[in-house]
This record gives C-alpha cells, structure tokens and sequence, in this order.
C-alpha cells in the first residue's frame, strides 16, 4: 500500500458469510480509496453487501482477507475503539438510549475512549445552545432537547443519530442510507450538512439504492465487486 494515498483506504477486503457447509463471499477483495473532502457513494440492490462494507471498515466485523489504512497507517495501529473515533459508523436502525434527546446527543462524551489520547479525538462536549442550533438546523425546531427520545418518530432519531456522530467530529462518517426515512425538505438538509462537514478536510462514505446529489463519486456494489460509475 502506498503510504498516503487518501483519508481511508480498504485494501482487497474481503468478508465471507456461512452458506450451508460453506462459506461465500459478500465482500470480494474490494479496493476503495476515500481522499479527504469527499463525499463517495455506494449504490447497488439489497443484499449486495452495501452495509457490510460499512461494517467492516468501522471494524465492526472481522476481515477475512485484507486491510484498512487511515492516513497511510494500517487499521492495525488502533485499537478498535479508538478507530471508531475516526471513523464513525452511524447504521440504518437509528436506536435510541432511554433519556432525553439530550442525553442521547452526549452519549459518545460518556465513554472513556474520548478521554484517551489514543483516541484522536479532538472534539469538545457541545453546550445546550449549540444542540439546539443543530437541532433547528435539520428542521427539528419542533423537537426539545428535554424530549424523551422514545417519543420521537423514525425520521427524528434518524436525524439524531446522524447529528450524534457528526458532534463528535470524525474524520470520515459512515453512513446507511441517512435520507431514508425523510422528506425532500430534510433529507436536503441532511445532505447540506454531510457537504459542510467534508468541506472540512473530512470525508464522507454513503450506501444506498438511489441516487443522492452533492456527492463526488458514485461507485457501485455487486457481486461483491465494486465498479466506479460514469457521472
């Protein structure tokens, strides 16, 4: 591997699954570079192996073959958790901690991981006035961050979720579907948001079916291959 050939690197990944007395590949030595202040999005039919890609460059699966690189530097150089600061995952069933909106929004300044210097992160605990001008930011006025989070809608803890993991300032997210469960209006807002937050230096990584605007490059999943698509 090159020593510094963007933000992230996968480098022929390949995660198997069991089928009957043997084992198939739903990921098949992919290679994927993200540079930084790019938005990459992955298309292709259900049950291609879209979220299990994000799944495994967050580490939350094993690889059965191949590698992650951060910078140049081999996955292998953090622990997992430590990782996950970097490269934040935010998944498709957006679950919520009992409490309020609030609560849920601070959860990652609960873990010790972040009090770590291994960690890299370099993010502080946002105040209530920042919560609630992120809030209003995804059309969420009407939600208070006194709300308690099993009240919320689909849509809601989808947003909330997506704004839990931006608060925290990885480097790259990682993201299933985020404008699923939304409208037009939020859905643009959401995207507005990922756009900014590259802009940074960051990157982005998003799976889906159809097709998003602002993003950079389109790739496509299938077979557990990944072909780049025409723009």
């Amino acid at each position: 591997m090159a020593a510094n050939t963007g933000l992230l690197q996968a480098e022929k990944v390949s995660v198997k699954r069991n089928a009957g007395t043997s084992r198939r590949n739903v990921l098949d030595k992919i290679n994927l570079s993200i540079d930084h202040g790019e938005i990459v999005h992955v298309q292709g039919p259900s049950g291609t192996g879209k979220s299990t890609l994000l799944w495994a460059i967050a580490r939350m699966l094993p690889l059965d073959e191949g590698a992650l690189f951060f910078e140049g530097r081999p996955a292998s150089e953090w622990a997992a958790p430590a990782w996950r600061t970097l490269v934040a995952l935010v998944v498709q069933t957006h679950s919520m901690v009992p409490g309020t909106v609030a609560d849920n929004l601070l959860l990652p300044w609960t873990l010790k991981i972040r009090n770590r210097p291994e960690s890299g992160a370099d993010d502080e605990r946002p105040d209530r006035d920042s919560l609630r001008n992120e809030l209003d930011a995804l059309l969420l006025e009407e939600v208070s961050l006194e709300t308690n989070a099993s009240q919320l809608s689909v849509g809601q803890a989808a947003r909330i979720s997506f704004l839990r993991a931006l608060l925290t300032t990885p480097r790259c997210l990682l993201l299933d579907e985020p404008c699923a469960a939304l409208d037009h209006d939020a859905a643009e807002r959401v995207m507005a948001r990922i756009t900014d937050f590259v802009a940074e230096g960051r990157a982005a990584l998003i799976v889906g079916h159809g097709a998003l605007d602002r993003v950079g490059r389109v790739v496509r999943l299938e077979s557990g291959r990944l072909t780049e698509e025409n723009r």
